[in-house]
């Protein structure tokens, strides 16, 4: 059964990088006691910071981790996080897993 839905909204990019909010939103019946969102780029993307999530990069393999403040969503809910991400050619948009 799905607990999360996770979405990313660039907030504005340029030739060498961007700048997204990725949106976790509760999905599921229960309060999320804490959440993992995960995709893989398509580049050369590099992470350069993370505000509200916790980062484990892996090469072209991301997983961002809720903080100790942001972990437990209500049904329904949402908690978001950012990214500032270098990279030779911005992408149009991420594609998303989102897991408890």
């Amino acid at each position: 059964m799905e607990s999360c839905r996770a979405t990313a909204t660039i907030d504005s990019g340029w030739g060498t990088g961007f700048v997204a909010t990725v949106t976790v939103r509760n999905v599921g019946a229960q309060p999320l006691d804490q959440w993992r969102v995960s995709w893989r780029w398509a580049g050369d993307e590099r992470i350069q910071a993370v505000w509200g999530g916790v980062v484990d990069p892996a090469g072209a393999d991301v997983v961002v981790r809720n903080a100790p403040y942001n972990g437990t969503v209500a049904p329904d809910g949402t908690t978001t996080f950012g990214l500032l991400v270098t990279t030779s050619a911005p992408p149009a948009g991420l594609t998303l897993a989102c897991a408890r």
